[in-house]
């Protein structure tokens, strides 16, 4: 494992000569007014380690044609330059023993390959973001489960609904019952009905031409001698409608015929209801069939990203990725005390970077002695330590050792 013994810097943003020897220190506190070079300082290990990926649009200060970055490990030495005012750039890794690196980016890319990653930052975003972080660190991809879920759950939301409709319309509807009369043909009934109506009302057609003819032959009878041919029409109309009327009989009774078309009629209809209802509980069976299938899809998706997510490679063992959050300790992250999150922190930094552990903080204003004293304290039980940024009164000052747990 490995931590910058010496930093050099010339030329670089704020910063016009600076050099800082941490002589074993596990906090460095670098601090100043705004403007000092307190942002150069961190920028500039951070851009002689990640390379073209971290750097600047304007590396160089501003004058300047060149600038410089040589900071050294326990094993390495790191030279990193600029030329043409920041537009060219190089970078120079050699061991110890004078031997040169050859895939020199490679080489630190290997050793220090979240360069990016602050504690304080990281303690102080959303609990979604912490978890897409370190999901991403660990290289899980949920999209594809999540999209799944999501539409297993939004199918099932609308299934749901149904089947709480049909349940509604099913439930309005009749059931059948037991021994229940056998239904009337309807069309059979009416056409009855109709047939009894048209009777009638020849029946009453044929009473009422009888009572006229029988009228007419009194009239005639009384006018016999001015009506003789008269009365011989009459008497042999007469005897048509008699012949008739015998023919046709007494008139039927319609009242039963009435009562039975009406239950013709309720009966149909309420077979209709039931056919209905069969109709509908069909329906409802295959909308919950489909229903649980969603169920079985969501459930499904659900565990394979629990899965995944207690597959995932934490780096602190008492990490756990939620479905909301992070978790520490079986706790969400924002709930444990600032100190546990400030040591989770700090410790996630480090085990991201397990050979060059180097962290920068660039929040530092945020922590009270307190803060700074746990920063110190967790680097330590790390073996890593903390460049940290930090306003103050001043010119830029880099404060190293017992000074800063004091501060």
């Amino acid at each position: 494992m490995h931590s910058i013994v010496k930093l050099e810097i010339e030329n670089v943003k704020q910063v016009r000569a600076l050099t800082v020897v941490p002589d074993g220190a596990n906090l460095v506190l670098v601090s100043g007014h705004n403007g000092a070079g307190k942002s150069s300082t961190l920028d500039a290990i951070q851009m002689a380690l990640g390379g073209k990926r971290c750097h600047d649009a304007q590396p160089v200060t501003i004058g300047e044609a060149t600038a410089q970055v040589i900071l050294e490990t326990g094993d390495l030495i790191i030279r990193r330059w600029w030329t043409g005012g920041g537009a060219n750039t190089y970078l120079e890794v050699t061991g110890r023993d004078g031997r040169a690196y050859k895939s020199a980016q490679e080489t630190l890319d290997r050793m220090y390959s979240v360069v990016s990653f602050d504690p304080l930052a990281f303690a102080a975003k959303p609990a979604a973001e912490q978890r897409a972080m370190l999901l991403t660190l660990a290289g899980i991809d949920t999209t594809e489960l999540d999209a799944q879920a999501r539409a297993a759950f939004d199918e099932q939301r609308v299934l749901n609904r149904q089947v709480a409709d049909l349940e509604a319309q099913v439930e309005a509807l009749p059931a059948p019952v037991a021994g229940e009369a056998k239904t009337i043909d309807l069309t059979q009934a009416v056409d009855a009905f109709n047939e009894a109506q048209a009777h009638n009302r020849m029946c009453r057609r044929a009473r009422a031409a009888l009572e006229d003819s029988r009228r007419e032959v009194h009239v005639a009878e009384q006018h016999l001698q001015e009506a003789e041919r008269l009365l011989a029409d009459r008497k042999s109309e007469l005897a048509e409608y008699e012949t008739k009327a015998e023919r046709l009989g007494a008139e039927i009774d319609i009242a039963p015929l009435e009562q039975s078309m009406a239950l013709a009629k309720e009966q149909s209809a309420r077979a209709a209801q039931i056919h209905h209802r069969e109709a509908k509980l069909g329906e409802l069976v295959n909308v919950r069939r489909l229903a649980q299938a969603q169920q079985d899809l969501l459930d499904a998706a659900k565990q394979a990203k629990a899965d995944l997510l207690a597959s995932a490679p934490m780096p602190l063992p008492e990490l756990t990725i939620g479905d909301e959050g992070v978790l520490l300790s079986g706790v969400p992250f924002a709930q444990a005390s600032s100190g546990e999150q400030l040591r989770a922190s700090v410790g996630i930094g480090f085990a991201l970077n397990p050979d060059l552990r180097v962290l920068l903080v660039r929040q530092g204003s945020l922590l009270d002695s307190e803060g700074l004293r746990l920063v110190a304290e967790a680097a330590e039980a790390a073996g890593g330590q903390v460049w940290l940024e930090r306003v103050s009164d001043g010119d830029l000052k880099v404060i190293i050792g017992d000074e800063v747990t004091h501060a």
